[in-house]
C-alpha cells in the first residue's frame, strides 16, 4: 500500500521527455493560426466602424471639447492629486516586477 508522501512525491515527480517528431509544436502552430483566423472579422468590423466614424464625427469640434474636459481636469486638486497618486502606483509596481 502506498502512503500520501509517496504518493506525492510520484505525483510531483517530473516526467520523461516524449519524442513526438515535432507534433506538439504543429499542433501549437496550427491552433494560434487558427486563433488568429477567428479574430480577423472582429478587428475587420472594428476597423470598420472606426472608420465610419470617422468620416461623420466633426473632429475639430471633438478635440475642442477634449482640450476643455482636460484643462478643466487639470485645475481640479483632487482629479491632480488622483492622477499623481496612479502614476507613482504604476511606477512602483513596475520597479517592483523587475526586481
Amino acid at each position: 500500500m502506498m502512503n500520501d508522501n509517496q504518493l506525492d512525491q510520484l505525483l510531483n515527480a517530473p516526467l520523461a521527455a516524449v519524442a513526438d517528431s515535432g507534433f506538439s509544436a504543429r499542433v501549437v502552430v496550427r491552433a494560434r493560426t487558427v486563433r488568429r483566423k477567428e479574430n480577423v472579422p472582429f478587428f475587420a468590423a472594428a476597423l470598420v466602424c472606426v472608420a465610419a466614424m470617422l468620416i461623420f464625427v466633426p473632429l475639430l469640434r471633438v478635440t475642442t471639447v477634449i482640450a476643455h474636459f482636460l484643462t478643466g481636469m487639470a485645475a481640479s486638486p483632487a482629479i491632480s492629486l488622483a492622477i499623481g497618486a496612479l502614476v507613482l502606483t504604476f511606477t512602483a509596481e513596475r520597479a517592483l516586477a523587475q526586481r
